[in-house]
């Protein structure tokens, strides 16, 4: 403020001189957020803007383990050394407008980015976020807020079609050695990773020397976004730092998808459809389909993620094969349930009960079922699946079949009765790697589990019982763990080793495990029981003392001494001699006289010898 004296009128005039003042701070950035954030809630709308499709919490200690509560893994982003820069607004003026504008949009990139460093950074893709929620559809939009109030919205082409120029958008939960809840008082930040281009130095505003640097400059997003995603500070100047939202604690996904509907089907005609088909080629994906009581005939083929299960389990809904030469229930698409049916006559070579069909059939839950009478029970051919508590029985070759097919769950199903040729109750095969498989019982059929060109397997707590055979490998399958299964009362145990089976799979635990035997409790590795493992078990911890031969040089050096069962291995109890076995009368006074196998001694037995007389002498 100047105060000058105007001589002429004798009167003070305050003149007040507006200074524009270049800030090198993120004051650009219009959100001044409080406090860090240590978690974000993503949220799915439907097309609506109300109803809720699905949300998530995730707390950035999640994000920076790579893994979710549940398991599920997620990427982390940046190294943590690399740096990343926004450009702040360039200030320049010409006469011309369209001149001016250009300028201002800097195309060179070399003007007031160099003090905009965002930090050496790590975090999670939004993309993926996005994903846990059912992710973005071409027309969605995404809304980033802060948790002051602060939101900024994005198309779905720049979360999910982005360039390596301005590189993906980035929630960052680390930077320079400090957290949220550590330090990083800005964070959890939006942040893009743009791909390194090479600056002239020294640059304009704090002398970094040339050389390759990670900036995500104001022509990059005039490029890569429609103007309605355009940032200018003060109305004038384009910038990117203002598009980097701080203390973010929210992602709200606006989608253009109708709102969840469930449907009913009833063969009598009293519901909103007579056939399972005609309700899955209306409804909208995410929608749940409940089918009445009754039988239908048709073939079903499920081509968007739905939720279809039966109303009172599968005794009570049987869908029966229209055409014997198509699976039952076809599934090309991912996030699908398939809940309670019995599923019947897909007859013909090769066609299932249930048939989880490529890679576009992912992710997808498939749970108390009957297969029964098809030539396959269920089929899975993709990756991410669980199949559990279903039965599949009477199939003319494979009961529950993985073919190129990982990262599956099969657990608690039954495989019964599979006794053709081909009567293979689990069948991992051909590229069927990294699936778990877990609970399960194979029983009366041709070979109970079979592993072809399979590898890196966990098969754990089977039952594979009076089959043929009780397991076979074949065709180089390695990297299998097996423990914990019990291989009892087949014909044979293992198949002889044929179809160029080879050594290099696992036959025991590979951590310690807790049991109980003969009500003492171990902890200790683990391996299998096999019923024609004849060996020894000397110091009487259920763990045979000699390796059990499986596969050519592979061997089992922990077999079990019983069945196992819920932690408990079945013991014998203590060995007990039978000296005599049979009824004797004896009359008072009189005694019989039993000579000991194993001694020799000859031992007097009154009507008055007490019981365990014997076991004490």
């Amino acid at each position: 403020m100047r105060v000058v004296s105007n001589n002429g009128s004798g009167k003070l005039v305050v003149l007040l001189t507006v200074v524009a003042m270049l800030f090198t701070l993120f004051m650009f950035a219009p959100n001044d957020a409080s406090a860090a954030t240590t978690s974000l809630t993503i949220t799915k709308y439907a097309s609506d803007k109300t109803t809720v499709l699905d949300q998530r919490t995730v707390t950035y200690q999640e994000l920076r383990d790579g893994q979710l509560s549940d398991g599920t893994p997620i990427p982390i982003m940046g190294d943590g050394s690399t740096h990343y820069y926004h450009q702040g607004p360039v200030f320049i003026d010409d006469p011309d407008p369209e001149t001016q504008e250009l300028l201002r949009w800097n195309e060179a990139e070399d003007r007031n980015w160099d003090n905009k460093d965002m930090g050496a950074v790590k975090g999670t893709n939004v993309k993926d976020l996005c994903e846990l929620v059912g992710g973005m559809a071409e027309g969605d939009t995404l809304q980033i807020k802060a948790s002051d109030g602060f939101k900024k919205e994005y198309a779905y082409k720049n979360v999910y079609q982005y360039s390596d120029r301005e590189g993906p958008m980035v929630v960052c939960w680390y930077k320079d050695g400090k957290y949220p809840d550590s330090g990083y008082i800005d964070g959890m930040r939006l942040v893009w990773f743009a791909e390194a281009t090479y600056k002239e130095g020294p640059t304009d505003v704090i002398g970094l020397p040339s050389g390759y640097y990670n900036v995500f400059g104001n022509w990059d997003w005039r490029l890569a976004a429609e103007s309605k995603y355009w940032y200018y500070y003060n109305n004038q100047y384009p910038t990117t730092t203002g598009l980097s939202v701080q203390n973010v604690n929210a992602l709200v996904i606006y989608s253009t998808q109708a709102p969840k509907a469930t449907w009913y089907v009833d063969d009598s005609g009293e519901a909103d459809f007579t056939t399972i088909q005609a309700a899955v080629t209306a409804a909208n994906a995410g929608d749940t389909i409940i089918v009445k009581d009754g039988t239908y005939t048709e073939n079903v083929v499920v081509d968007k993620s739905l939720v279809i299960k039966s109303e009172n389990g599968s005794a009570q809904t049987i869908v029966q094969a229209a055409e014997p030469n198509a699976d039952v229930i076809k599934v090309t698409a991912t996030n699908v349930t398939i809940e309670g049916f019995t599923v019947t006559g897909a007859t013909s070579m090769g066609k299932s009960g249930i048939y989880l069909a490529g890679q576009s059939s992912g992710s997808c839950t498939i749970k108390n079922n009957l297969s029964t009478g098809n030539n396959q029970g269920i089929a899975v051919a993709s990756s991410g699946n669980t199949v559990s508590n279903n039965t599949c029985t009477l199939s003319g070759r494979y009961g529950l079949y993985l073919s190129n097919a990982t990262g599956n769950l099969i657990t608690d199903n039954t495989c019964s009765n599979n006794t053709e040729g081909s009567g293979f109750a689990l069948y991992l095969a051909d590229n069927a790697d990294n699936n778990t498989v877990s609970g399960n019982v194979a029983d009366s059929n041709k070979i109970g589990i079979r592993v072809k060109a399979a590898d890196s397997n966990i098969i754990f707590e089977n039952t594979s019982s009076n089959n043929e055979y009780g397991l076979e490998l074949a065709t180089g399958s390695t990297g299998n763990v097996f423990y914990l299964n019990n291989f009892t009362g087949n014909t044979i145990d293992q198949k002889a080793w044929n179809f160029n089976a080879v050594a290099g799979n696992i036959w025991s635990s590979q951590e310690e495990q807790t049991y109980e035997f003969n009500g003492t409790q171990y902890t200790g590795y683990v391996g299998n029981y096999w019923s024609d493992y004849d060996g020894a078990d000397a110091d009487g911890n259920g763990i045979g003392d000699t390796p059990y031969q499986t596969v050519l040089t592979d061997t089992d050096n922990y077999p079990l001494m019983g069945l196992y069962q819920d932690g408990v291995i079945e013991g014998s109890g203590p060995a007990v001699d039978i000296l005599y076995e049979g009824t004797v009368a004896l009359a008072p006074g009189e005694t019989f006289s039993v000579t000991a196998y194993n001694s020799g001694t000859a031992y007097d037995v009154s009507e008055t010898t007490p019981l365990g007389a014997l076991q004490a002498a």
